[in-house]
């Protein structure tokens, strides 16, 4: 290599781009990389890669070929938010329960004050006034 194509080749490493011998001569020529974009942070950064792993896997769901512990996997997960959903009506069902209770205690006391104002006013002879 020249020492025109060695200062090529130095920098192609820092500009990204690729020596190629085209037609007999060493020629520069900017390669197209496919890097991850830089992040700003671990968090933002593994989002990416989760993204392009679920990327991957539907692709191999969609043509038969991901493996069983793939399969696996998201069947224990569909399972796992099943229960989680079961757990949660059921929760919300114990809190409807205690709530209709509640209000059905308020019912009877309201019963009982109104059978007692009830029982104060037959006391009171008609026709006396305060």
């Amino acid at each position: 290599i020249t020492n025109t194509c060695h200062k090529l080749l130095l920098e192609s490493s820092v500009k990204g781009t690729k020596l190629m011998k085209i037609g007999g001569r060493h020629m520069a020529k900017t390669e197209k990389t496919n890097k991850l974009k830089t992040q700003r942070s671990a968090e933002e950064r593994e989002k990416y890669l989760t993204s392009l792993a679920m990327d991957q896997i539907e692709a191999q769901l969609k043509a038969g070929t991901a493996p069983a512990s793939v399969l696996n996997h998201f069947l224990k997960k569909a399972d796992k938010n099943d229960a989680d959903l079961d757990k949660k009506i059921k929760e919300q069902q114990v809190e409807l329960l205690t709530a209709k209770a509640g209000a059905l205690s308020k019912d009877d006391e309201a019963v009982r004050i109104a059978k007692e104002a009830e029982k104060a006013f037959r006391g009171y002879k008609s026709g006396t006034t305060l």
